[in-house]
């Protein structure tokens, strides 16, 4: 836990921007943290790479972040990602602190996921005003049944956050393995109107053979 709160600790810097990306995919999920600090904040950045935070802090198993740092022209950048299986995700620090509604539901053996927030966005410190912008992205590979992004850029689903809108910022995904439709889905789908079409096409095709049988033996007359 200490080293998580360090780590906390040092995001709460003027001037600090964060991306957090979440990828779904392969069966596999992908979480990365970039930490941006301006090039003036040395002491700082020097102090963020001594810190290590746990990507898992769940009792006994406790995983750490594989962690990368690049000093820049005009910033020092810290890099933290690890890839979790599904069976995990629920375990992951970062997912548990940042959204407030968790959840994955298995239906006819198509599984759907929901993550979201439902009174703002309290995490990484933005609502302490010590962290300038948050950047979420969300990329996933299965069918997105709902969301409410600021931005979409094909499968990536991107909202923006800063100290101004954080107090009242929700974010909303649910996806999910959604099956190919067959002509049995359609046909139970619309099952009214595919009877009322049958009856129809039977209908006219009685009514012609009829008509064309009464003209047959009109001719023979």
């Amino acid at each position: 836990m200490k080293k998580v709160l360090i780590f906390i600790a040092l995001l709460c810097i003027t001037g600090c921007d964060i991306k957090y990306d979440l990828s779904f995919k392969n069966e596999k999920i992908e979480e990365k943290i970039e930490v941006i600090l301006p090039k003036k904040e040395k002491e700082k950045y020097d102090d963020l790479t001594k810190a290590n935070p746990y990507a898992i802090l769940d009792g006994l198993d406790q995983i750490e972040y594989n962690h990368k740092y690049k000093k820049l022209l005009t910033k020092n950048v810290g890099y933290y990602n690890y890839t979790y299986d599904f069976s995990d995700f629920g375990r992951a620090y970062y997912v548990r602190s940042c959204f407030d509604a968790v959840s994955f539901s298995k239906n006819d053996e198509l599984g759907t996921y929901t993550l979201s927030t439902s009174n703002g966005f309290h995490c990484m410190f933005l609502n302490y005003e010590q962290v300038d912008n948050v950047l979420i992205t969300i990329t996933t590979d299965r069918y997105v049944l709902d969301n409410n992004a600021d931005i979409v850029k094909g499968k990536k689903y991107i909202w923006r956050i800063n100290n101004d809108n954080a107090s009242n910022k929700s974010i909303k995904i649910t996806f999910g393995d959604v099956r190919k439709r067959t002509i049995i889905d359609f046909i139970e789908e619309n099952l009214p109107l595919v009877i009322l079409i049958s009856v129809l096409v039977v209908s006219l095709g009685g009514g012609f053979i009829i008509l064309k049988s009464l003209s047959k033996k009109n001719n023979e007359l």
